[in-house]
C-alpha cells in the first residue's frame, strides 16, 4: 500500500509540472488532488522538490538504461532528445522555477554518471587516473548539457536525429582519443 501510495503522489505531481511551474506547485494542491493526507505527503518526501527530484531521477533512469552498458550511447541521446522535445512545458515549469539551478546540478550528476559508463565501457582494460577521467567526463558533461540547453531553447521543434548523430560521434571519437593518450 505504501509504494502505491507514494506512485500516486507521484503521478499527481507529474500531472501538476505539465501545466505549473515547480514553484506554485504545493503539498495542499497535491494532496487534495491525491486524496492522501499532508502527513502521508511527509511520510513519503520532504517537500515538493524532493518530489520533483525523485520523479525526475525515475524518469531519467528509464531512458539511461541502454546507456549504461556504453555500447547504445547514440539511441540513448535520441531517445533523451525525443523526451525532452515531447515534455517540453514540464522542461520548463521545472527549469523556470526559483530551483533551476539544483535542479541543473541534479540533470548534470545523472548525466556525469552515464557519460562515466560510457567513458569506462571505451576504456576497458586501461587503467586511467581517477582525476583524469573526472575531468575528461566532466568535459564532455558540459558540453552535452549545454548543447542540449541550447536545443531546447532553439530548435526543439526540429527532428533530433542528425543532431544527436553528430554529437554521438563527437562525444565517442573525443573520448576515444582522450584515452588513448592515457
Amino acid at each position: 500500500m505504501s509504494q502505491w501510495t507514494k506512485k500516486a503522489i507521484m503521478e499527481c505531481f507529474s500531472r501538476q509540472i505539465e501545466t505549473l511551474p515547480l514553484d506554485r506547485i504545493t503539498v495542499k494542491g497535491i494532496v487534495a488532488e491525491c486524496g492522501v493526507t499532508r502527513n502521508t505527503f511527509y511520510y513519503h518526501f520532504e517537500d515538493v522538490f524532493a518530489l520533483a527530484k525523485e520523479v525526475l531521477q525515475e524518469r531519467l533512469e528509464q531512458i539511461s538504461d541502454p546507456a549504461l552498458s556504453g555500447s547504445d550511447w547514440e539511441s540513448y541521446l535520441l531517445l533523451l532528445a525525443k523526451q525532452i522535445s515531447q515534455n517540453r512545458r514540464t522542461i520548463r515549469n521545472l527549469f523556470h522555477s526559483t530551483k533551476s539551478q539544483e535542479i541543473k546540478l541534479f540533470v548534470e550528476e545523472i548525466l556525469s554518471e552515464t557519460l562515466g559508463y560510457l567513458f569506462d565501457h571505451l576504456a576497458a582494460g586501461k587503467t586511467i587516473d581517477a582525476q583524469e577521467r573526472k575531468a575528461v567526463v566532466d568535459f564532455y558533461r558540459h558540453a552535452v548539457s549545454g548543447f542540449t540547453a541550447d536545443w531546447f531553447e532553439k530548435h526543439a521543434d526540429e527532428d533530433p536525429a542528425p543532431l544527436i548523430n553528430h554529437i554521438s560521434t563527437l562525444v565517442q571519437d573525443g573520448l576515444r582519443s582522450a584515452i588513448a593518450h592515457f
